[in-house]
């Protein structure tokens, strides 16, 4: 059941799916390019369809080790993305922004009080000024669950957990990337000292799994995560601006 809901849920398909499918992509090739007989077709036909499953039978797995990774990423970066946004002493908004994202907030969570100041956030300690921003990123990420409302915000908190789990995955998807490119090459170098003809298929994954190999030591980076990371956390305070919460009323004393 929990197989046939990932399939069926956009967000389980695009951004735990689909970094799992990529990892275990050049085996697919590797496949491929061992496949009996002259014509690759189904062996590649054959080879993305083993991706295909390996992707979402993993993907639970790649969930958890991006949650698992997250907060080695936010050491990293200095903090959760969206509390250093709220905070006075290192959001990158418009002080004038800031300050209405915070009036909303307050509005919207009358039980909590919010530092009106960066003097107020230090004579508070980290400690407490983060619980207090981190409920605020509570209260918004449930008001914005619904993604025909915030499309924005849905497409931005996909583009991170894409990005996250498929980092979170690296050290696999490199080891995996490494020996298929080598079982391609493989079967270059047998055929070639058989005296049999190459086959331009078996040279082209090849050449895909090399450049696969290249990417995933490259480009998939903390750096990569973290700029999709401010997006999210961007559009998701950014809920504020589209709410306009009743402001309580006041008492009248007779």
């Amino acid at each position: 059941m929990a197989l046939l809901d990932s399939i069926g849920d956009s967000y389980s398909i695009r951004a735990r799916v689909a970094p799992s499918a990529l990892v275990f992509l050049p085996l697919g090739f590797a496949l491929a390019s061992w496949w009996p007989g002259e014509a690759k077709l189904p062996g590649v036909l054959a080879g993305m369809g083993a991706t295909l499953a390996l992707g979402t039978l993993f993907s639970q797995i790649g969930r958890d080790l991006g949650k698992a990774k997250q907060r080695q990423l936010f050491e990293k970066w200095g903090g959760v993305p969206t509390t250093m946004l709220l905070s006075h002493g290192t959001s990158t908004l418009n002080p004038h922004t800031l300050a209405r994202c915070h009036e909303v907030l307050r509005l919207i969570r009358p039980d909590i009080r919010i530092p009106a100041s960066r003097k107020e956030e230090e004579g508070w300690g980290a400690v407490v000024t983060e619980r207090v921003y981190e409920t605020c990123t509570d209260s918004l990420r449930e008001i914005s669950r619904d993604k025909v409302k915030y499309p924005l915000v849905f497409e931005e908190n996909v583009n991170f957990g894409f990005r996250r789990n498929l980092w979170a995955m690296k050290p696999a998807a490199i080891i995996i990337a490494a020996v298929s490119m080598t079982a391609c090459l493989a079967r270059v170098w047998l055929r070639a000292s058989d005296g049999l003809p190459i086959e331009p298929m078996t040279v082209a994954l090849a050449v895909v799994c090399t450049m696969l190999l290249v990417i995933w030591c490259v480009r998939i980076t903390r750096q990569w995560v973290r700029t999709v990371a401010l997006s999210y956390a961007e559009r998701l305070i950014g809920v504020c601006e589209t709410l306009n919460p009743p402001k309580p009323e006041s008492k009248l004393i007779a």
